[in-house]
């Protein structure tokens, strides 16, 4: 009896939590927010084409190895182009969750963040592997660090670029707390490793 009940129970738990999901304001307050900063930063960022020589040269400066470069698909910067952070992503087989990053340093992170209707595809989603770098440049040259990674099932490559780039940014402090306005003081908050021993 005890284990019918706890079956009861496990499967009725989505539908609680969801119900309370579609009845909270405070929940529904950020979903609102968050599509808000998804449209200034696929509008007023991941629109522009990638400056590629610029970051070619950032990247060769920092003596960044072991990436694939073709994987880049945006970078932001600030307004002096001193600091800035680029975004890569590509498809990768599902083995690639089990092993060590293309660098062998960092143990990839996976994070599946799936709609209802991508859910029901469930396996013949492919996966891709999004991860950024934050490069900073010191008083004599580039210095790079990279972020944990992350992997998106997602239906196409575009869907988990624009997935990874607005999640990124979406809930960094690149914008003011609770709303959709760029935080003026985000950049003097990134990349200041780059001052040390340079």
């Amino acid at each position: 009896m005890e284990c019918v009940v706890r079956t009861r129970i496990e499967q009725a738990v989505p539908y609680i939590v969801q119900e309370i999901k579609n009845n909270s304001y405070f929940f529904k307050r950020k979903q609102a927010l968050d599509r808000e900063r998804a449209d200034v930063l696929l509008k007023n960022f991941y629109s522009y084409p990638l400056d590629r020589p610029f970051l070619d040269r950032v990247l060769s400066e920092a003596k960044v190895s072991g990436i694939d470069q073709s994987a880049a698909f945006q970078l932001v910067s600030n307004e002096d182009k001193t600091k800035l952070i680029v975004f890569f992503s590509k498809e990768v087989s599902k083995s690639t969750m089990k092993t060590k990053d293309e660098q062998g340093t960092r143990d990839i992170l996976e994070v599946v963040r799936l709609t209802d209707k991508v859910r029901k595809r469930g396996n013949s989603l492919p996966y891709f592997l999004n991860y950024s770098f934050v490069c900073a440049k010191g008083n004599k040259t580039w210095k790079c660090k990279r972020g944990v990674q992350h992997i998106f099932k997602s239906k196409s490559l575009e869907i988990a670029k624009k997935a990874y780039f607005t999640n990124s940014l979406g809930e960094s402090s690149f914008f003011k707390e609770n709303t959709s306005d760029i935080d003026p003081s985000f950049w003097s908050r990134v990349g200041n490793f780059a001052s040390k021993n340079n």
